[in-house]
């Protein structure tokens, strides 16, 4: 029997085999070990569905996935831990102006943004107790080229129709501008400014509730066509002054052909 074995093991065959076995043994180990070193894989998150500037991510559009570690290693802008994109309230943060996820997109940090820190949300802060904002769509020419900027006074007037009559003519007088921006909530540069002015979209004001009413049923009055149109009045708001209607009727088609409940 031992010779058996002691020839066995001199036989060339069986050791040309034996080796043979004993390298692809050490190959097949280290590519394992080679692979669960080198190719780990970190959970990311991205969205199920289409998520536009400035909506607030939720549950029912977040998904996850895996991605190799190295992608984290060379992009640490994206969302690993979904406590990164909630705020202190835990509510989600939301798509920053200037971002669109599309569907499939991975979240990065970079794209989203928190409530309290959303430019149009640092608007409420300075609002005094009986204050709520109200937007006006402008463009660079009803803006005079920006030449209305925050702190001016403006006034309102009426552009519209009936199935007669074209309407124009003031409407309320002395409305405060806390901010023009544009389309991504940036404060826009006024024209004297050197830099490269930006297209305003909105208007920014603070009025109590009954003129926040009362500019708001003016764009639905049924059968009219009425159109704000801010105008420049060259000067600065002195705080503590009211803003007031100076076209009654105007007011009262308003209040005649709409109705506001709580």
């Amino acid at each position: 029997m031992g010779n058996f074995f002691k020839n066995f093991a001199l036989n060339k065959t069986t050791v040309t085999i034996l080796g043979i076995i004993a390298s692809a043994l050490v190959l097949i180990i280290g590519y394992t070990y080679r692979t669960n070193t080198n190719v780990s894989y970190t959970t990311v998150y991205y969205v199920s569905e289409k998520v536009p500037s400035n909506k607030q991510l939720s549950e029912l559009v977040i998904k996850k996935t895996r991605v190799s570690s190295k992608l984290i290693s060379t992009n640490g802008d994206l969302v690993t831990n979904l406590k990164d994109i909630k705020d202190k309230n835990g509510e989600f943060y939301y798509v920053n102006y200037g971002h669109t996820l599309s569907q499939g997109a991975l979240l990065t940090k970079s794209a989203l943004i928190a409530k309290e820190n959303k430019s149009d949300e640092k608007l409420y802060l300075n609002l005094k107790d009986n204050q709520t904002i109200f937007k006006i769509n402008v463009d660079l020419d009803s803006t005079g080229g920006n030449s209305i900027q925050k702190g001016n006074a403006i006034d309102i007037y009426i552009d519209g129709k009936d199935s007669k009559d074209v309407i124009y003519g003031p409407f309320i007088e002395n409305l405060k501008v806390i901010d023009v921006v544009d389309n991504k909530w940036n404060t826009t540069k006024d024209a004297s400014s050197t830099e490269n002015n930006m297209a305003p979209r909105y208007l920014i004001t603070a009025v109590d509730e009954d003129m926040f009413q009362l500019l708001t049923k003016v764009t639905l009055v049924d059968g009219y066509s009425f159109k704000l149109v801010p105008v420049d009045t060259r000067k600065a708001y002195v705080e503590n002054t009211e803003a007031r209607v100076v076209n009654q009727s105007i007011k009262n088609i308003v209040d005649a052909k709409t109705a506001y409940t709580n």
